[in-house]
């Protein structure tokens, strides 16, 4: 892990040498961002706008994908890691040519499945009997075999790339693109907030440590939140649900009868009924 000069650097603000920790000033805004000392010279972004900080990478990286070196003009993720774009889009088209082909090994499995029965059919059977050919079950069946094995060894490379893919979203400095299962995951075991207890209105999804303090979105760092108590954590901040992928069917509902309302369109009760069920 890189090990910052002890001396002042472009950007960073000293505190007081008996703290644990260490300000970082954010050169869009100006905010301050207050950083454990052990953690300096990982990537951080700012926790008021968000805006990469940077300027206090550690020197020269390794992609996390291909080994290659990587510079400030590559991604990063909240653990300090870095990778190559074009790497990741190449992993994730890896990952959908592994299914496309596992789907068309499987679709030619019940291909060769409906050859079987038919050539197990008694008018085949008699046709065979007369013209003195062969049975193609025998073949027919080994190359299911191969397929399956084929299917197999696709499925295993396919649940690596996912698997990877699903570490580096544990990182992400932004919702992952699988976010929304997370949520869902996270929802299915607790239904109720962690903090008060209660089940009523919108459910929210916490991360505990910040993703701008270097936090992840692995589950162990995930809790649900009432949005009162969400809101608390974040100095009252009330919520604006501007994506699908952030809010439940309950929010989404909301915010659909709040639109038509503020737009002054009417609603039958019956209307009105459907969408608050």
């Amino acid at each position: 892990m890189y090990a910052p000069p002890a001396n002042r650097i472009e950007g960073r603000e000293p505190v007081n040498p008996d703290s644990s920790e260490t300000i970082l000033v954010c050169e869009v805004c100006g905010a301050r961002n207050r950083i454990l000392a052990q953690n300096t010279g990982r990537h951080y972004v700012c926790g008021k706008c968000q805006n990469p900080l940077r300027e206090f990478s550690a020197g020269s990286q390794e992609c996390l994908i291909c080994g290659d070196e990587t510079g400030n003009e590559d991604e990063f993720l909240s653990n300090g890691s870095t990778y190559h774009q074009l790497c990741y889009e190449e992993t994730l088209q890896e990952t959908r040519s592994l299914e496309q082909q596992r789907t068309a090994r499987r679709e030619e499995i019940s291909r060769i499945s409906r050859r079987i029965r038919t050539e197990r059919s008694l008018l085949a059977r008699m046709g065979r009997f007369f013209s003195g050919d062969e049975s193609k079950v025998p073949q027919l069946r080994a190359q299911i075999l191969q397929l399956e094995t084929e299917v197999q060894r696709l499925g295993s490379e396919k649940d690596q790339c996912s698997e990877f893919l699903k570490g580096l979203y544990d990182h992400w400095l932004t919702y992952p693109p699988d976010w929304n299962e997370r949520r869902k995951q996270v929802l299915r075991y607790a239904q109720a907030c962690e903090n008060c207890g209660s089940h009523r209105g919108p459910l929210h999804i916490h991360h505990e440590v910040p993703i701008s303090k270097g936090g992840s979105h692995s589950l162990d760092n995930l809790c649900v939140l009432c949005e009162r108590c969400h809101e608390r954590q974040h100095g009252d901040r009330p919520f604006q649900y501007t994506d699908d992928a952030q809010a439940g069917p309950f929010e989404k509902r909301l915010r659909i009868l709040r639109e038509a309302i503020s737009g002054g369109k009417l609603y039958s009760s019956r209307m009105m009924g459907d969408t608050l069920r």
